[in-house]
């Protein structure tokens, strides 16, 4: 059974991919939920939880870039809900730039997925492996591959 997470790792987005990690920055469970099941999944993940620690990639709107035109740019505001939550249960949270995600998929021995649909659970991995990592939380060369095949034996 795995033990309660400390660290929860989020990449938003109109799918919203995340990751669980425990105490010692090891995997615990990972995912995604669509945006019409997002805040009561938040909610319910954030209320009553233990956590240390949210990881959130921020999301930004280059000026040179053409993003999401028209859009209600949901990501902003799905990071903004994030904070709001965390801050409603003081929860302390970090917004991580998301140049840091091919670190994170490096360091965890990942390769991203080509298939859009189901990466944004293995961005969140990502997004926990660098924080995790950056903060001494996680030991330097603990790859999830190994961390699997150690939990088999």
């Amino acid at each position: 059974m795995p033990s309660e997470p400390s660290y929860l790792a989020v990449d938003p987005g109109e799918t919203t991919g995340w990751a669980t990690f425990d105490e010692k920055g090891e995997l615990l469970l990972m995912g995604q939920v669509k945006q019409i099941e997002f805040n009561k999944f938040f909610v319910k993940m954030l209320k009553d939880s233990s956590l240390k620690r949210v990881i959130i990639e921020e999301y930004r709107n280059y000026g040179w870039k053409q993003q999401k035109r028209w859009s209600t740019n949901q990501t902003s505001k799905n990071i903004g809900g994030l904070e709001m939550v965390c801050d409603s249960y003081d929860i302390p949270y970090t917004r991580q730039a998301a140049s840091c995600k091919p670190a994170g998929y490096k360091w965890a021995g990942l390769e991203q997925p080509s298939n859009h649909s189901i990466s944004h659970q293995f961005d969140a991995v990502a997004h926990g492996v660098y924080w995790l990592q950056e903060n001494g939380i996680r030991p330097v060369g603990l790859n999830l591959r190994r961390q699997n095949e150690m939990r088999k034996d």
